[in-house]
């Protein structure tokens, strides 16, 4: 173990204001119409997000399936995208996850755990930071792949979402690891840990 000493390893974080927040009745509707999408999200790079986009598209009609881009404010994509496709700037991943039948993104922490969460494929495309070490988590578990985003083109990204779509061990993996996360730790343990590590103020 690498951690410091004082290192509690705790549950991830997987609030995503899906309490105080509607699904769109569109994103809704779009849903109820057809079979599960797949979800893609890409990281804070405008720069390359219509690349992106572009390529999950064309994946999207390859594999003859739909999808659901979760864009940021500002971010460029494709013109005219087709039905199959429904853009949004915003959803709480826990309400959209377990409607959807895979998830490509970035590897942000927060989508790694609600994709967990929800028992989901992932293919994870890194851009920067931790996302690397949280692509090879995930392919460790065998709860989905890691690309390079230097790779992403539909020749490239086509087998490995196959592979997410039909692969009974990826499903199963994504699955178990939704069933490990069920047993939430109680928040009361790590409140005593905090509290155990204070030490009361000196006397002045």
């Amino acid at each position: 173990m690498d951690w410091p000493v004082n290192t509690l390893q705790w549950d991830f974080p997987l609030e995503d204001l899906a309490d105080a927040s509607e699904l769109d009745p569109a994103l809704a509707a779009f849903l109820d119409a057809g079979d599960s999408p797949v979800v893609f999200r890409f990281g804070n790079d405008p720069t390359r997000s219509r690349g992106f986009y572009e390529v999950a598209a064309e994946l999207t009609a390859r594999i003859g399936g739909r999808a659901v881009f979760v864009t940021r404010d500002g971010d460029p994509i494709p013109d005219a995208l087709p039905a199959s496709i429904f853009v949004t700037t915003f959803v709480p991943f826990s309400r959209l996850l377990i409607r959807s039948c895979v998830c490509v993104h970035y590897g942000g922490i927060g989508t790694v755990s609600q994709c967990f969460a929800a028992g989901l494929p992932q293919i994870v495309v890194p851009l920067v930071f931790d996302q690397f070490d949280n692509a090879c988590y995930v392919e460790r578990l065998g709860a989905g792949l890691k690309m390079d985003l230097h790779q992403w083109s539909v020749s490239k990204a086509l087998p490995l979402l196959r592979r997410c779509v039909e692969e009974d061990d990826i499903r199963r993996n994504a699955t178990m690891c939704a069933e490990r996360l069920r047993n939430r730790k109680p928040a009361t343990q790590l409140a005593e840990w905090l509290e155990s590590k204070m030490t009361a103020p000196r006397a002045a």
